[in-house]
């Protein structure tokens, strides 16, 4: 089953929709705005669409068509090839103007302006770190592997040409681009040509399009009143959904999906959705007081704040628990006092029955 989620602006959820789960995601975009949107008879509705937000996944042609013939706004991310195609103009960085998003990262902005869309072309230095990193793991991973396929060769293990040519398949396959910029060099053993009787990985001086082009971005727009940094604004308002969105299939147990009956399947994934609106609140109600973290960062640091039960029994066979709270740090304290929870006492002891 795939689970269709429609948010507002602030990330609220607005309508959701369970479809099978061999069903294109992209396919869903124009059945879920007929829903929401297109069939209501509110009048704010009819003339003032909402703009719409779209990551790579569901920016289609096709989606994007569907949206200008029915007069939405969008606000979607070019594919990352498509990257390459502004290569010159990121080039000239004299062109673009520069931000500061926090104490250590930044962002350059550039507008293009076209006939009937806009584009952005964004730089973003704390994105260009992230993207590096996991490139830089991948590639340390590919490496591991490689030199793994290349040892068992050495000693032996594995000489036959077809099946080493499966394995560097699948080497191919896990590690995508990666292995563009290696090739593997296969000797086969004079006397037995089915034999490889060495295997070496050497450079194809190929450029990784992820490393080279980390942290650039083009968003493209067809609202044409709006100012590169308001356009970069309303697309990173993406940004908090997906890392909520993270979460919820993640921490909040979105997946996997264990049960094997339909209504099963769909009571966990609407517990799941309510779970994610709870999530927004507490998230929307710390950034309006200027608290901004993300859920996993919250959740990481409401983990150093315990509470223990003890149980134990006396000389007359009482038996009592222990409730003890532990005394929350600084950071915890402040994320209670923001959304005003009030803490129990310390410590409760609660008399229960003997036991048999």
């Amino acid at each position: 089953m795939t689970l269709a989620l429609v948010v507002d602006q602030n990330g609220f959820p607005v309508y959701s929709k369970i479809f099978k789960g061999n069903q294109s995601e992209p396919a869903t975009l124009a059945e879920i705005l007929a829903k929401v949107y297109e069939n209501q008879n509110d009048l704010i509705t009819m003339f003032m669409k909402p703009a719409i937000v779209m990551d790579r996944g569901i920016a289609t042609d096709d989606n994007v068509t569907y949206l200008e013939e029915h007069d939405y706004s969008y606000f979607v991310i070019e594919r990352k090839n498509d990257v390459k195609n502004y290569e010159k103009e990121f080039s000239e960085k004299a062109k673009f103007a520069r931000y500061e998003t926090s104490k250590k990262d930044w962002i350059l902005l550039r507008k293009i302006t076209g006939e009937s869309t806009d584009k952005v072309l964004v730089i973003s230095s704390g994105k260009a770190h992230k993207e590096k990193s996991i490139v830089n793991k991948k590639e340390k991973r590919f490496l591991e592997d490689a030199n793994k396929l290349i040892s068992s060769n050495n000693k032996g293990y594995i000489q036959d040409y077809e099946k080493i040519n499966i394995r560097i398949g699948r080497l191919k396959e896990r590690y995508g681009s990666i292995t563009n910029s290696y090739r593997f060099e296969l000797k086969k053993d004079s006397a037995n040509p089915k034999k490889v009787k060495s295997i070496k990985l050497a450079s194809t001086k190929k450029k990784m399009a992820k490393k080279e082009y980390a942290g650039h971005y083009v968003i493209r727009t067809n609202k044409k009143d709006l100012t590169a940094k308001e356009i970069w604004e309303f697309y990173m308002k993406l940004t908090g959904v997906e890392s909520s969105f993270r979460s919820l299939k993640s921490e909040l147990g979105t997946r996997p999906v264990y049960h094997q009956k339909d209504d099963r399947i769909e009571a966990h994934l609407f517990i799941s959705v309510l779970a994610y609106h709870i999530l927004r609140s507490i998230t929307f109600s710390l950034n309006k007081m200027d608290y901004h973290k993300s859920w996993s960062e919250i959740r990481n640091i409401l983990k150093m704040h315990i509470r223990a039960n003890i149980y134990y029994t006396d000389r007359d066979g009482n038996n009592y628990k222990v409730r003890m709270t532990g005394k929350p740090e600084e950071e915890v304290n402040k994320i209670y006092d923001l959304l005003k929870i009030k803490l129990h006492r310390y410590k409760i002891i609660t008399k229960m029955k003997h036991r048999k």
